[in-house]
């Protein structure tokens, strides 16, 4: 939007005078710690922008193109993007039968975005390495928890679901984890922003997200999707009109510097 290109404008115009400073400071002196500071403020302002922006998009009836998506596909080229840096954590991911998962009703673009921000909470709730499960299977749901998305209907469900291997949730935190700006970082969670976005997109496909947790054995994360009423595609063989370069890096200065870049 408009507004937030003005305020990503203001955030490089303040960023770039801060760096300029810097330069004409001696290191290690309190000035210059403190204009470090100012940076590293910016840098996270930048990067909550993006969060913030997410779920305008993720939440408003335009930009969305729901159309049929092999699961295993959107699965296979996530892991295939995120495998080399996790692996750096000391992650690793197991996909129980890509092929035969099934096809779903979601925007294949958006839906990869989704995918980076459950596996990026499944990481950091494992901060000494650990698992990453992904599998799918068919449901059919004959009346939805209302709470979990009051417009869902009945119907077959492709039921994708993420665990990790992290320390788990307690019940008080999974009662929030969906709320925007909720924290929860003792257990590895990142700002609910990332969960929030994840919860408003699914919804809008006409599905939920159900969570599940035990203490020092992981958390859950059940995506339920509409299934494809159309014939089953396969695995693979879907037609692509484009390409995207997507960058993975846990550095939030990272993330946000290339926001400061792309005004």
């Amino acid at each position: 939007s408009s507004i937030s290109h003005e305020f990503n404008s203001v955030l490089a115009l303040v960023a770039g005078h801060a760096s300029s400073l810097t330069e004409h400071l001696i290191p290690n002196t309190r000035a210059y710690e403190n204009t470090q500071k100012i940076l590293e403020v910016i840098q996270h302002a930048g990067a909550l922008t993006k969060r913030i922006l997410g779920i305008a998009r993720a939440t408003t009836t335009t930009d969305i193109h729901i159309e049929p998506m092999p699961l295993g596909d959107a699965v296979n080229q996530t892991v295939a993007l995120v495998a080399k840096p996790f692996a750096e954590r000391g992650v690793t991911f197991e996909i129980k039968d890509a092929a035969e998962m099934p096809v779903v009703m979601a925007d294949p673009e958006q839906f990869l975005d989704l995918l980076m921000d459950l596996f990026m909470n499944g990481a950091d709730a494992m901060p000494e390495g650990g698992l990453i499960t992904i599998e799918a299977a068919r449901k059919t749901v004959s009346k939805p928890d209302p709470v979990l998305n009051p417009h869902a209907k009945g119907g077959r469900y492709g039921v994708l679901r993420i665990r990790d291997s992290g320390k788990g949730l307690t019940r008080d935190m999974l009662d929030h984890i969906f709320e925007p700006f909720f924290f929860a970082r003792e257990r590895g969670m990142r700002s609910g922003l990332g969960l929030s976005v994840v919860q408003s997109a699914i919804q809008r496909y006409g599905g939920w997200i159900q969570v599940t947790s035990k203490p020092w054995r992981g958390n859950t994360f059940s995506l339920f999707i509409p299934e494809s009423p159309r014939v089953q595609l396969r695995s693979g063989k879907r037609k692509t009109s484009g390409a995207r370069i997507l960058i993975v890096d846990d550095r939030e200065q990272v993330g946000a510097a290339g926001d400061s870049r792309r005004r």
